[in-house]
């Protein structure tokens, strides 16, 4: 029994590193996922809310920084710059060459990752929130104090219509589907005018009056959401018809929160509005759920479920200071070094997942490993290796 590996790549590391600088790196790179059990390669098109592709609604990460964070910022800023104005479109080099290997790509948005600017400074703030972010403070989520958030709040038309919009770009492309990233990074929603203003008028009293978790206040939040997932539906709706093949959305989720975060799951899952789901869970690689509940929820229908997998177990994004005390040479990239998830664990997990009725696995923070790309979608091949160790 074959079972189907969906891949992220954050499209930042790549070019931070310097991995991904020309054309011919990027395709050389993505023969990773040649022949091996990878399905659906999730490009990250957005750090913050400015892109990594020629785009007319946001603005490039890095547009406009004098000074950068990390030396790896200034370096993706100046590869991205130097890529797009000699007429490398990224996004499409990527799309082109998957398709050639027979991977669908879905251009893969994080829904909510703008920066506090009070975070280690202004430095990652102005380098990759957008300018839609930094004029519209007035859109941003309140608190239940009516204080102002980092966060963008989906309460808002102007912000549904932004994001939209910068999806909507993504239909220039020869895409496979679309990929909302909700892990990255709630909370979508909360105590906005609107909202408020809305459920006095049908509830007859302000949910500033009743707990957090009221249901009835979370079923009118999550009404939001699934209001945004059905205007993505329609655009792609208007489109796939000529395109000859249903465009996709996937959606990554947390298997703990989600509907506390406005997120309704199973009637998304209900009303069609996705395609796959990947449950994971926010924070570092290794934890352990189980999938029940969402085995319940796509039981007989045609709505596919991966386990989304962490592969970073331990250490943290490396810190402006940290990279002044690397490129002084006080500490080294050992000390910094992060465990990931080993192929044994991969596969071990792998069996639990298939076994609780997964249709595959979502591997994330880990887009090159092609070891376990070529071992993790085959049971046979995986409960072999494990006999071998």
């Amino acid at each position: 029994m074959t079972k189907s590996i969906m891949v992220n790549n954050d499209g930042h590391g790549v070019f931070y590193t310097g991995m991904y600088d020309s054309k011919e790196s990027i395709e050389r790179n993505l023969e990773v996922y040649r022949d091996t059990f990878v399905k659906v390669l999730e490009w990250c098109i957005s750090l913050g809310s400015k892109s990594n592709y020629p785009s007319k609604v946001t603005e490039l990460i890095g547009e406009d920084v004098k000074e950068f964070p990390r030396r790896g910022d200034r370096l993706l800023s100046e590869v991205l710059r130097r890529l797009i104005s000699s007429g490398v479109d990224p996004l499409r080099v990527v799309i082109d060459k998957c398709h050639e290997i027979n991977v669908k790509v879905f251009p893969s948005m994080r829904m909510n990752p703008d920066y506090n600017p009070g975070w280690m400074g202004e430095g990652f703030a102005k380098m990759y929130n957008s300018r839609f972010w930094w004029e519209n403070p007035h859109l941003r989520i309140k608190d239940r104090n009516g204080r102002l958030q980092t966060k963008l709040s989906y309460a808002y038309p102007e912000v549904q219509k932004f994001k939209l919009e910068v999806l909507k770009e993504m239909l220039n492309y020869d895409i496979d589907g679309l990929n909302l990233d909700f892990l990255r990074h709630p909370p979508f929603l909360g105590y906005e005018d609107p909202l408020i203003e809305g459920f006095k008028k049908e509830y007859g009293r302000s949910p500033l009056d009743l707990p957090e978790d009221d249901r009835r206040w979370l079923r009118y939040k999550a009404r939001v959401m699934t209001g945004f997932l059905w205007k993505l539906r329609r655009i792609l709706d208007d489109v796939q018809e000529d395109r000859g093949k249903r465009l996709e959305i996937s959606v990554r989720v947390d298997h703990r929160y989600y509907f506390k975060q406005g997120l309704d799951v199973s009637r998304w899952i209900r009303e069609g509005l996705v395609d796959k789901v990947i449950v994971s869970e926010h924070g570092l690689g290794g934890f352990v759920f189980s999938l029940r509940p969402f085995v319940e929820m796509t039981k007989g229908g045609p709505c596919e479920l991966y386990f989304g997998e962490e592969a970073v177990c331990s250490g943290h994004d490396l810190t402006p200071e940290e990279d002044r005390l690397l490129a002084q040479g006080k500490i080294t990239e050992s000390d910094l070094r992060r465990r990931k998830l080993s192929l044994k664990e991969y596969c071990e997990r792998a069996l639990r997942w298939y076994n609780e009725g997964a249709d595959g696995v979502h591997i994330f923070n880990d887009p090159h490993n092609r070891e376990a790309f070529k071992i993790l979608g085959d049971l046979g091949k995986i409960r072999e290796f494990l006999r071998r160790t």
